[in-house]
């Protein structure tokens, strides 16, 4: 069979042509976004002195990196596996079958905060102030 040639104007015409105009698809679309990851706060041990700066930064970091813990169980496991000894057996008793009961990771901070929190703040402040 001999081949046949066809001339570009009858090529062209058996190819649908793309549109003439375009439209930025990306600023009408949106995109998944996650956020830049916080670093991980040091595990809290208990000592009074490191609870304000350990509550400030996992406060921050679950708050600031929502899109990484997004169930009530995935917050209260990152707490939870940011405690070591004392104050991690302090919530024990809450974990049932490897997950926690209470509420939210704030009520873990709350009951860390009396049992390791200053009781006289401020007035241990206002002396720390004193001495400066």
């Amino acid at each position: 069979m001999p081949s046949q040639s066809l001339s570009p104007s009858k090529r062209d015409a058996d190819v649908t042509a793309p549109p003439t105009t375009t439209t930025a698809l990306t600023a009408s679309v949106p995109t998944a976004q996650t956020s830049e990851q916080l670093p991980n706060p040091d595990k809290f041990n208990g000592q009074q002195s490191d609870l304000r700066c350990f509550t400030s930064q996992i406060c921050q970091k679950i708050t600031m990196n929502l899109d990484y813990f997004l169930t009530l169980n995935s917050r209260m496991a990152y707490m939870t596996s940011h405690l070591e000894g004392t104050p991690y057996a302090q919530i024990l008793p809450y974990i049932q079958d490897r997950i926690c009961e209470l509420s939210d990771y704030i009520k873990i901070l709350e009951i860390l905060e009396k049992a390791f929190g200053d009781l006289n703040l401020e007035a241990n402040t206002r002396a720390n102030l004193f001495c400066l």
